[in-house]
């Protein structure tokens, strides 16, 4: 009998961890498709700007339902076009600089989620660098929101293959709490529960 109780309990733990970490990557998720994005303020680029953060969000809800053996040629060839189209470098401040700074992003961010793990860290990292130039001198001006939903995108992919740790977290808190007055509310909300919940499936 003891026995059975305790395989009984053994199951429910495992269930109610696989729900918890289930909810959590949902919430990133939402979190991910309201921050990470960009809309255009010149409607002669929006209709490639919607194709870029489609493609991005069609890769994200898709997660464990696309089988990469079949679609990996067919998804990424376009979104390789789109970087290439989008990699003038002009140094200013421009919208037109902004655009592309966040489309580029956007298509490596892409790319991370059609790739596995250990490569998709990879394209992370890349996504980051073409958004903000440089990761000991960032530039996020005017793009605080969408860098956060970067942030956001690394911790769930982090949690979906067991590999989030508390300095993940941490630099998430000190991102927030450095860009608190330039985040909008709720999702510095939203982002603190994911924090919270985070640290509960921490190992």
């Amino acid at each position: 009998m003891k026995r059975l109780t305790t395989i009984t309990l053994l199951i429910w733990i495992g269930f109610s961890c696989f729900a918890q970490k289930t909810d959590l990557i949902n919430d990133c998720q939402i979190l991910i498709l309201r921050t990470f994005h960009y809309g255009d303020l010149n409607p002669i680029y929006q209709p490639e700007t919607d194709s870029i953060n489609q493609k991005f969000k069609k890769a994200l809800l898709n997660r464990g339902i696309s089988h990469l053996d079949n679609d990996y040629n067919s998804d990424i060839e376009p979104i390789f076009k789109w970087i290439y189209d989008n990699s003038t470098n002009e140094y200013d401040d421009s919208p037109d600089y902004r655009r592309q700074k966040m489309r580029r992003s956007i298509c490596f961010a892409t790319i991370a989620l059609l790739t596995e793990f250990d490569k998709a860290y990879t394209f992370l990292e890349y996504s980051k660098v073409s958004l903000i130039e440089s990761i000991e001198k960032p530039d996020d001006e005017l793009l605080e929101n969408q860098y956060l939903g970067l942030i956001i995108l690394e911790i769930m992919l982090k949690i979906e293959n067991n590999r989030l740790t508390k300095s993940d977290i941490d630099k998430l808190d000190k991102y927030l709490t450095l860009k608190k007055d330039l985040i909008e509310e709720q999702n510095y909300l939203d982002s603190q529960r994911i924090i919270n919940s985070s640290k509960l499936i921490i190992k």
